[in-house]
């Protein structure tokens, strides 16, 4: 057991929304207590900008760390942003590839990522000035360290607005079949009609890369929770050059370019990746603070091992640190050593059941109503899930931008009620037949 060192033995405490798959954030880079909050045709005119060529060299690499975590009891369903949808694939993705906007890790508030924006009067129009300092980088298998890609004239690949167009794109061209293009498909102005196969022209879609370092998207209405769609990793910039020729494994080992703080060094399924810092990330653009030189030269994510194992591996310091199986929950706080090393932070993930209300009988609000107050959520806590989750009375986590919280509305929203649920099932046109 573990007494010289000290290692964040974590758990999920609370019940938010989830605006990803996941959304839920990305690998540590430091073993620590972690705070985590998630939040779930206009004319442009642009004066162009002369191409400036930046020389970007490499920050000092971490002194020689390793962190070990168990990413999750499978493998991960993708490493490519476009198709990311879950959890798992976004925590590692998103050490690799950064969106336009970031969400604060503070508050959730959208500020600049890759990078900073404008919006036109009316709401339609975000121009993004891309930031010109990050290099596109790879893990050469050959040299064993992770190296800048080059263009067929031997400069430095460089991030630029094309890369975020294409990576747009793609994730709404429905030959990729991404499971998150619907978040921008009724956004974006003419992304519906390319997202359904509608129309193939990709410049009939509020898309457009001015220069090297300007991209405009044009929105089919003033919608507030733009930026926020923005720093998803789905609309990240992604390496057209490499997708191309390498297809489908452009995400394995040695193949993959990236430009965050990380790059991945190897994939082996339903085993490990392991992922090394990045030395020509150049940290968080001026004014923001997040998006940080990589702290850790190593993060090693084993896969296929379940919950219980993940805690035995953490009790022989095999990894380092873990999820809590429930039925160790009351040993571990028991225990001083271990107890001392239990630490909770709020996900910002809302757990639901989902229905068909198309089909009797839950296309009658009444049922669903009564089913819905039917359920104590706070008995599914104390005698399952037994951690310091919330019960939730609507889908919006408390802590997401504009989501009410419990204490401004105690009575919002659905609790545990029979006597609601009685009065609302005595109202359901199915009362009578269904069981």
């Amino acid at each position: 057991m573990r007494s010289t060192k000290w290692i964040a033995l974590l758990t999920v405490v609370m019940i938010g929304s989830i605006v990803l798959s996941a959304c839920a954030g990305g690998a540590p880079a430091t073993p620590q207590v972690v705070k985590e909050t998630v939040v779930v045709a206009n004319t442009v005119e642009v004066v162009k900008e002369a191409t400036v060529v930046v020389q970007v060299t490499a920050t000092p690499v971490p002194e020689a760390k390793k962190l070990r975590f168990v990413s999750g009891s499978g493998d991960v369903p993708t490493m490519d942003p476009a198709l990311a949808s879950d959890t798992q694939s976004d925590r590692a993705i998103r050490q690799m590839f950064i969106p336009l906007a970031h969400l604060r890790n503070s508050d959730a508030v959208a500020e600049p990522g890759m990078a900073s924006w404008t919006v036109s009067d009316d709401g339609l129009v975000y121009t993004f000035k891309v930031r010109n300092d990050v290099p596109w980088v790879y893990y050469n298998v050959n040299s064993g360290n992770v190296e800048k890609v080059k263009d067929a004239d031997g400069n430095d690949r460089m991030v630029t607005a094309d890369d975020f167009k294409y990576g747009i794109l793609r994730t709404l061209d429905p030959a990729t079949a991404s499971d998150y293009a619907y978040v921008w498909a009724p956004v974006i102005a003419g992304a519906a009609a390319f997202n359904s196969g509608e129309v193939t022209d990709t410049s009939t879609v509020g898309v457009t890369a001015v220069d090297p370092s300007t991209l405009v998207i044009t929105i089919t209405q003033p919608a507030a929770f733009f930026t926020g769609q923005m720093a998803l990793i789905n609309v990240s910039a992604q390496p057209s050059w490499q997708i191309e020729e390498k297809g489908d494994r452009w995400t394995e080992g040695g193949n993959m370019h990236t430009y965050g703080p990380y790059t991945l060094k190897e994939w082996v399924h339903d085993q490990r990746y392991t992922l090394l810092a990045n030395p020509f990330w150049p940290g968080p653009l001026e004014g923001t603070t997040d998006l940080t030189p990589a702290k850790i030269a190593e993060v090693v994510g084993l896969l296929g091992i379940d919950t219980t194992a993940e805690f035995a591996l953490y009790e022989t310091g095999d990894i380092d640190w873990s999820g809590i199986p429930l039925q160790e929950k009351e040993r571990i706080k028991a225990d001083a050593d271990l107890s001392a090393q239990y630490h909770t932070y709020f996900s910002g993930a809302t757990y639901y059941y989902g229905f068909n209300t198309t089909k009797p009988p839950l296309d009658d609000v009444h049922c669903r109503r009564a089913l819905s107050y039917a359920v104590d959520r706070q008995s599914i806590i104390d005698n399952v899930l037994k951690g310091p989750q919330q019960p939730a009375q609507w889908f919006s986590r408390p802590g997401l931008t504009a989501s009410p919280t419990m204490e401004q509305y105690p009575d919002l929203g659905i609790k545990f009620d029979v006597a609601k649920a009685k009065e609302e099932f005595n109202q359901c046109k199915y009362k009578d037949t269904w069981p």
